[in-house]
């Protein structure tokens, strides 16, 4: 069992520290680490110092305890033997056994030692460091991200609002995240943005770069979380917290709200931390179109990863207005899928002020990336027997979305009697989606073929659409053609002209005229 020895909270704590800024290796430390400040870098120094006393002292201490302790019992042994002797017992002395107990009681009292000499010989048990600490590596890193497409500006195009400027490129490697030490303990240094320069980190699927009004672009391929190691990364910490921002900012609870390189989306990064009320970092952003982003990126179909875009305009340390873009990325190209823009108010954070959050743009291809089906329900859809499937979910948009932006965050009151046709009828306008989709692919094929296949399609959802408008509700027919419907959406971007004529006379089939 260790002995606790102590030296913080102690008279020696003081003493320590007086020593410690008197030696050149605090010269030395600030200059290896870029330091200003002699007292912080004193503390820091003391504190290493403080943590070696006591970890030495605890072991001497235990180590001079276990001495004492053999050192008692030889002599107790030796002591038993003399008053055999003395008291004439005739007892027969093993004198081999005595002069043995002689000899480990002199060798016991041979590690009797002063703390000093102690040290220095437990001292060099211990190996020194190397020249050359190992680097910790920075998390997030995957493998095959160089070469993915991007929508960062390309080397040589001219820079908007930078007359004669042209962009350039930067490729960040992981061991260029360097971990650091201030007066507040170790960091994660990254490397500034030049001006003009895409900053392209490739191990983590993420660039940046700083446009002409200062704004910050990041672009990360999404990846796995990261969250776990947030005590490690701490990203956040760029910049100070409300407390130490002043008493508008305590008093309004701000947060430190990370751009794209988000650790919950697979990069923890510095550059689009700012300073942003509750409602847009917890509401908005984590809860809202980051939770977005999360359930594409766990439902992505095969082929088919995610990009999480973010621009980042600052005043100070502060939120200004922030530009969100979700693309996809299959087939070896960019697909921008979505565009949203926040704005807030200017002056001192509020709490209860007003944001303003609007789509600004929506891109051709939501159809066929932008709403990808849940696994779960797929798996649920898979396993269920063939007369009793289950309708498949889609990746929508979270409820504080929805809210920001105007919408309602609950579905329209169904009545109980209308369930089966609301489900047919959410199974249809699921059905034109994914024929709007086919359509837009299928629009350079010379094959007449399709223009008929989609004609006949076409004709049997509109017979099926006027029976739900018009007819009383028959729960084991709208059943039967949800399933129908649920079926071909699955296919429906893969499908062939014979395959949508077989479709179409299913449906036939399921119509009644």
């Amino acid at each position: 069992m260790m002995v606790a020895f102590k030296v913080r909270g102690t008279d020696l704590e003081p003493h320590v520290h007086l020593t410690v800024g008197k030696l050149a290796v605090v010269d030395a430390f600030m200059k290896r680490f870029k330091l200003t400040d002699r007292e912080a870098a004193t503390k820091i120094l003391s504190n290493g110092v403080m943590d070696a006393m006591e970890l030495l002292g605890s072991r001497y201490v235990t180590s001079m305890t276990q001495v004492v302790g053999r050192l008692t019992r030889l002599r107790e042994a030796i002591h038993v033997v003399y008053e055999k002797v003395l008291a004439g017992t005739g007892e027969t002395v093993n004198r081999d056994e005595l002069r043995m107990m002689f000899d480990q009681l002199h060798e016991e009292t041979k590690k009797l030692a002063d703390p000093q000499k102690w040290a220095q010989e437990e001292g060099r048990l211990v190996e020194p460091l190397p020249d050359t600490a190992a680097q910790p590596d920075y998390p997030g890193a995957r493998p095959g991200l160089a070469d993915k497409p991007t929508n960062a500006p390309r080397e040589g195009a001219p820079v908007l609002g930078r007359t004669g400027k042209v962009w350039g490129e930067r490729k960040v490697r992981r061991g260029e995240i360097t971990l650091e030490i201030d007066a507040d303990g170790l960091y994660w240094k990254f490397p500034d943005i030049p001006d003009d320069t895409v900053l392209h980190f490739e191990e983590f699927g993420y660039r940046v770069w700083k446009e002409a009004d200062g704004a910050i672009v990041e672009e990360l391929l999404v990846g796995p979380s990261v969250s776990s190691t947030r005590r490690l990364t701490r990203g956040e910490e760029v910049i100070f917290r409300a407390a130490e921002m002043g008493e508008a900012y305590e008093k309004a609870g701000t947060q430190r709200a990370h751009g794209a390189g988000s650790p919950g989306l697979g990069f923890d990064a510095v550059y689009g931390v700012v300073h942003a009320i509750a409602r847009i970092n917890n509401w908005l952003e984590n809860h809202g179109v980051e939770a977005w982003v999360r359930r594409l990126r766990d439902n992505a179909p095969p082929g088919v990863e995610y990009v999480w875009t973010t621009r980042t305009r600052k005043s100070g340390q502060s939120l200004a207005d922030r530009q969100y873009h979700i693309s996809a990325v299959a087939e070896g190209k960019v697909h921008d899928l979505y565009t949203i823009d926040l704005t807030v108010p200017e002056g001192p954070p509020d709490p209860n002020g007003p944001i303003n959050v609007k789509v600004t743009g929506v891109g051709p291809e939501i159809l066929q990336y932008g709403s990808p089906p849940t696994r779960k329900s797929l798996e649920a859809w898979e396993a269920a027997p063939a007369n009793e499937k289950p309708p498949i979910d889609y990746v929508e948009p979270p409820d504080p979305l929805k809210e920001a932006l105007g919408h309602r965050t609950g579905p329209e009151p169904v009545r109980a009697t209308n369930v089966a046709v609301a489900r047919a009828q959410n199974a249809l306008k699921r059905l034109t989606r994914v024929l709007d989709t086919t359509i837009l692919k299928r629009t350079y094929d010379q094959n007449p073929a399709w223009n008929k296949a989609i004609d006949a399609v076409t004709e049997a959802v509109g017979r099926i659409d006027r029976q739900l408008a018009t007819r009383p509700a028959d729960p084991a027919l709208l059943g039967q053609i949800d399933a129908a419907i649920t079926a071909f959406d699955r296919r429906a971007q893969w499908a062939t002209p014979d395959d949508l004529y077989r479709f179409a006379a299913d449906l036939h089939n399921l119509a009644r005229d």
